[in-house]
């Protein structure tokens, strides 16, 4: 066992000569530096303009409130400021907006008016053009509104019923502390996978980063192929018989595996995507063999030919991954099968395999 694991070592250290394999190497934590950051950026999808109007040369306090929770809440909308109505108009039309919200500046007398049953609109929204994306953007919207409503409903609710003075600085005063005091944060909802263990909620462009890491862990696979395959050529193992060359092979795809599996791990540490270690352990030797099952049967299909294996690499990493919900899962039953991404994405996420609490 020992010589085994000295022939590795040195295989793998004779494999951190090759430049091939350093470049390799390098692009898993670059994709993960570059999803990192960019999840800390702005998202893109949608550009909104917010135009706050001022009363009497200064900003209402409710508009500031609205404002600061569009600016600063957690959402993929790109939401910017922007001077006035007639700017805002001319950016929709040249195409740098995709719509613009506009904050009256008597936002806080149409809510109490509304909230006393008057139908009457709060906030002017403009949009370039009515797709489902713009559409589904108001919700943004709505959730920074309505904890000004909620406050407004419930003041003149209380007013009413106990006939209360609503001009009335000390009644007002009350009343705003008896709404601070039932305040409750924390989250609406709770994230969980089909085994029903709580999950976090992450962003969404680091969401793929489990599995870009996977495929790029079937090309490690296939690169070790294709070394196994090189050293052939140039005779290293003539002296073999196939059944030893079928061992040495073997060796090769499991010492390349063992240094992709730990970036792998390292990649999901940082983007914050690791699940309970069991699962994780699980998921991963799942991974490996299948990814050794499936590149083991390529090369035997394709009968050790360099030049086939790599003119198949592209596309058979392509249908990987449209076969396996890395961005989106678009069912499609004949490349799941033999997919090793998708059953290892399904075990990882829960959905394989529910019942195994790990």
């Amino acid at each position: 066992m020992r010589q085994i694991l000295r022939w590795e070592f040195l295989l793998v250290k004779r494999f951190f000569r090759k430049k091939s394999f350093l470049f390799l190497c390098l692009l898993l934590p670059l994709l993960g530096l570059f999803l990192r950051l960019g999840s800390r950026g702005e998202s893109g999808i949608l550009r909104i303009g917010l135009v706050t109007e001022e009363k009497e040369g200064q900003q209402p306090e409710v508009n500031r409130r609205v404002a600061d929770r569009l600016l600063t809440g957690d959402t993929v909308l790109r939401i910017e400021r922007v001077a006035d109505e007639r700017r805002a108009r001319e950016q929709l039309r040249n195409g740098r907006l995709d719509a613009a919200w506009i904050l009256p500046s008597d936002l806080e007398a149409r809510i109490e008016k509304r909230a006393g049953g008057k139908n009457i609109p709060l906030v002017t929204v403009l949009e370039r053009e009515d797709s489902a994306v713009v559409l589904l953007s108001r919700e943004v919207l709505y959730r920074a509104l309505y904890p000004e409503i909620s406050e407004s409903v419930y003041r003149r609710f209380l007013t009413e019923k106990f006939s209360l003075h609503p001009d009335s600085p000390t009644v007002r005063q009350e009343l705003d502390a008896r709404y601070a005091d039932v305040k409750i944060g924390g989250e609406l909802i709770s994230y969980e996978n089909a085994a029903g263990q709580t999950v976090r909620r992450q962003s969404y462009l680091r969401s793929p980063l489990r599995g870009l890491g996977a495929l790029w862990l079937l090309l490690m696979s296939f690169v070790a192929l294709l070394y196994f395959l090189d050293d052939r050529r140039k005779g290293l193992f003539s002296f073999a018989s196939a059944a030893a060359e079928r061992r040495f092979a073997l060796r090769y795809l499991l010492a390349v595996q063992a240094v992709a599996s730990l970036g792998l791990l390292a990649l999901l540490f940082a983007g914050g995507l690791m699940q309970s270690a069991g699962r994780e352990a699980l998921s991963l030797l799942c991974l490996n063999l299948l990814v050794l099952l499936f590149v083991s049967v390529i090369g035997t299909l394709t009968r050790g030919r360099q030049e086939i294996l790599l003119a198949l690499l592209l596309p058979l990493l392509l249908l990987c991954l449209l076969g396996a919900p890395v961005f989106l899962d678009l069912g499609i039953r004949a490349l799941e099968l033999v997919n090793p991404l998708y059953y290892y994405l399904k075990l990882a996420a829960g959905t394989l395999a529910p019942v195994v609490e790990l």
